[in-house]
Formats: C-alpha cells, sequence, structure tokens
C-alpha cells in the first residue's frame, strides 16, 4: 500500500482554500491550520465547491473530501507533514513571524513556501533558523484552477529547496515560473499592477468606466470589411495622416464619415486640416482586426456628437464591440493598458529578473485567462472576497505605495474609491461573489480546455497521469 502523501496549508482563506482543493484533487492528504472556527468551517464548504468544478475536468483515484483534516493547533496540523504552504494575511511582521514558529516545529529537511503575492523572501524568511528551505511560492485566483506558481528564492534559499518545490507544484499540475532574482511583486503581479494602477488612472481622469476598463482587455478585438464609409490605416505618423485626412475629406460628400485606425494619435490635431472636422474621428481596432471585436471611438474637439453615435451603430453593424472614450487622451484606453504592461515587461527583462518567455508565462498560465472573460477592476471586485471591491481596496489599496511597478499610482482617495465600488458593483449586477466564482470557474474551464487541445494535451495545469478532459 502506497504511503499517504501529507501536506499542511497555514490559513484557510481563499488562498488556502484553493491550494487545499488542488492538493485533495491530486490525491494528497491535506491538514489545515487557521485560528479563525469560523474560516475552518467555511474552507470545507468552499473545498466541496471547488472538487464540483475540478470534476468536469478529472480527479485523481484517491481524491476526496475526507482526506481533509482541521486543525486550530498549528503543531497538530505540521504533524508527519512533507510540505508546508503558508497562506497568512499579506502582512510582513505576521508572515515573519508565523514562518519562525513553523520553523521551530518542523524537521529541517521540510519545505516550507509562503503564498506572498509580493513580500521578499530573503525578509521574511530572517527570523527562520533554517531559511534555506524557506522561499515564495505564489499561486493565483483560483489556485485550484490557474496553473501558475511563481518560485522566488530568498537570499539564504538553497537552489535545491526552489528545484524540490518546482516537483512538488509540478506533481499537482502547476506550471511553476522561477523567478531569477528576487523584487518586490515578482513578476506576474508587478505586470497586473502596472495594468491596475493605469487603470486607476483611466477611471479617476474620467475618461472610462471599471466595465470600459474590462471592456478593454476582454475584448481587445476588431472589424470586418466592405464597410460604407472611410476607414483609414495609414503609418502611424502624424502628419502623414493629418495631410491623407484632408486629401479624403476635399474628395468626399461631407455626410460620409472618415474613421482612422490611428492607436494612439490625438483627432483633434489629424483632423484639423479638414474642412468637414465634424465628420472625422478615431476608430481604433484590434490585430486581428477580422476576429477581434473591440474598437475605440475617440471624438476630437470638432467632432461631433452625431457622427460618433452613426460609427458605433455602423461597428455594431458588423460584429465589434465598440467602446466610447468619454475623453481624448493619447494612447485612448485599451493601448494605453497594454503599454503599462509593456513598459513594466521591459523593466523585469532590463533588470535580469525574466526572460521575454517568462515574462508571457507570467500572464498566459495565470492573470491572462481571468482577463479573457472578466477584465482587470472585476477580477479584483472578486479578490475582495465577500465585501467585494470595497475590502480589496481596503486590504491591497496601501500596496499601491510599494515597488511593485515603475508606474506611479494615484492617489487612492474616497473619489476613486467610490468610483471603483460603484462600477464593479453596477458591472456584477445581480450575481453575487459566488455567482460571479461559479461563472469564473465556468469559463476558465472552457478556456483551458481550448489551450489543452491546441497544447495537444500537454497544459499545464493537468498531468496526463491521472487527469483528462470531459
Amino acid at each position: 500500500m502506497a504511503k499517504k502523501k501529507i501536506v499542511s496549508i497555514i490559513g484557510t482563506g481563499v488562498i488556502g482554500a484553493g491550494w487545499t482543493a488542488r492538493f485533495i484533487a491530486s490525491g494528497y492528504h491535506v491538514q489545515a491550520f487557521d485560528p479563525s472556527p469560523r474560516s475552518l468551517k467555511k474552507l470545507k464548504t468552499d473545498v466541496k465547491k471547488a472538487l464540483i468544478s475540478l470534476s468536469k475536468i478529472g480527479l485523481h483515484k484517491n481524491a476526496s473530501i475526507k482526506n481533509l483534516s482541521c486543525h486550530n493547533n498549528l503543531q497538530d496540523a505540521l504533524k508527519d507533514t512533507s510540505f508546508v504552504q503558508e497562506n497568512a494575511p499579506e502582512k510582513e511582521k505576521l508572515k515573519t513571524s508565523l514562518l519562525k514558529e513553523i520553523d521551530q516545529l518542523l524537521d529541517k529537511k521540510i519545505l516550507i513556501a509562503s503564498s506572498s503575492s509580493g513580500l521578499l523572501p530573503t525578509i521574511i524568511q530572517s527570523k527562520c533558523k533554517f531559511p534555506n528551505r524557506v522561499l515564495i511560492g505564489h499561486p493565483f485566483n483560483p489556485v485550484y484552477l490557474l496553473p501558475l506558481v511563481e518560485i522566488v528564492k530568498g537570499k539564504k534559499t538553497s537552489q535545491q529547496s526552489a528545484l524540490k518545490l518546482k516537483k512538488i507544484y509540478e506533481d499537482i499540475g502547476m506550471k511553476p515560473l522561477m523567478v531569477r532574482k528576487e523584487i518586490e511583486g515578482y513578476i506576474s503581479d508587478r505586470l497586473q499592477e502596472a495594468l491596475w494602477r493605469e487603470s486607476l488612472h483611466l477611471i479617476k481622469d474620467g475618461i472610462a468606466s471599471t466595465e470600459e476598463i474590462d471592456d478593454a482587455i476582454v475584448y481587445l478585438q476588431d472589424a470586418l470589411k466592405d464597410t460604407s464609409f472611410v476607414q483609414e490605416n495609414a503609418p502611424e505618423k502624424e502628419k502623414l495622416k493629418t495631410s491623407l485626412l484632408k486629401e479624403i475629406d476635399q474628395l468626399l460628400d461631407k455626410k460620409i464619415l472618415i474613421a482612422s485606425s490611428s492607436s494612439g494619435l490625438l483627432p483633434t490635431i489629424i483632423q484639423s486640416k479638414c474642412k468637414f472636422p465634424n465628420r472625422v474621428l478615431i476608430g481604433h481596432p484590434f490585430n486581428p482586426v477580422y476576429l477581434l471585436p473591440l474598437v475605440e471611438i475617440v471624438k476630437g474637439k470638432k467632432t461631433s456628437q452625431q457622427s460618433a453615435l452613426k460609427l458605433k451603430k455602423i461597428y455594431e453593424d458588423i460584429g465589434m464591440k465598440p467602446l466610447m472614450v468619454r475623453k481624448e487622451i493619447e494612447g485612448y484606453i485599451s493601448d494605453r493598458l497594454q503599454e503599462a504592461l509593456w513598459r513594466e515587461s521591459l523593466h523585469l527583462i532590463k533588470d535580469g529578473i525574466a526572460s521575454t518567455e517568462e515574462i508571457d508565462d507570467a500572464i498566459v498560465y495565470g492573470p491572462g485567462l481571468r482577463w479573457a472573460f472578466m477584465g482587470v477592476c472585476l477580477t479584483f471586485h472578486l479578490a475582495g472576497g465577500e465585501e467585494g471591491m470595497k475590502h480589496m481596496l481596503e486590504q491591497f489599496g496601501p500596496a499601491l505605495k510599494l515597488p511593485w511597478t515603475k508606474l506611479k499610482a494615484p492617489k487612492l482617495n474616497k473619489k476613486l474609491k467610490d468610483r471603483m465600488i460603484a462600477g464593479t458593483k453596477k458591472q456584477a449586477g445581480k450575481l453575487s461573489i459566488d455567482d460571479l466564482e461559479k461563472q469564473r470557474d465556468l469559463f476558465l474551464i472552457e478556456i483551458m480546455k481550448t489551450l489543452n487541445n491546441n497544447h495537444k494535451n500537454n497544459f499545464p495545469n493537468w498531468g496526463k497521469k491521472f487527469n483528462s478532459f470531459k
């Protein structure tokens, strides 16, 4: 009879519950600890819900809720364990103290991984007697579905420990990303943070609502051909476009719309030489235009509202998702969000934190899967638990002051908080957090099913050993 594999999950909030479900689904026995009886009670409910989603994918033959034991005593939860995954709140002093206590109670050969989403492992391992076995294992919510996990060593973590942790995560169907250098926020959250801060700026400045921000992420899509108006697609050079639009304007009946595919120029400038600038505006699509539905409509100072609404109708007729940009701004909405990610990526590569492939993996296997249907604002609304965006801003708002991206965040004042909370509440509509979680899981499974087929049944979330898509 094979020896049962035991792991300890310390802290049973959203992330701890996700880890518990993933390990149980992979045939492990989980000993969970949390000082809150309410959290431990909720854990079993959360794991049962997760296993329902996972059953549509495939479970280990030994997967069972009976393999979960809950403890309010830390030492009991660590008995006979082979691995510890810590998930306490993101507070440096708390994690440092807790890891010290765990370190004292464990055999020195047992790995301790923290789910921290941005703290430096060198600091939180500093009070441990055996820091060589303490490191970061940062997952993404929902942990039981998303395969990405970032592994970050502290100054005293051994390479052997990092490789051992990589093997543990691969054994439960994850995609480990080995972060090359210790840095606050690691890789994926730095990319997300850049996107998040640019989103806050766009909302604060009245450029877009939370829903429009998410549409810019969710759809990122373009148009079809054979329209009945003029769509200009010249190179992104201000003088060239201004001159070309002037010439088109002279040759056309004044009632025919002219839309420019510019990805960032101000329409007020490029319409300035036209005789009829009221019908000239931006219709910015995304490549491949024939598949992606998103198109941003931006008016110049002399563009009429009638022209903007007429252009919106034209795009809707060819199956597009028009996004009406509220104020004229360079780069509009979606490209500003992409640019934030792009610039943070360049910094991470320049500083030797990650390779280009690791940067892409940090999006493809983690937050990118969520962005495909939920965008950045609604994703963070869900991260706030039952209180949604309100709790998310209270808990993670201080992180905006941390060096998790090169992009400076706007001040998170009451006005901006109210916009974020009201916007995401409107997006969620009548759907509760529980409803959104169920919807998210269904979408994620379908997306990953498609990716798995494309990867020839080798998508990292499920190993061939025991899982199969149904």
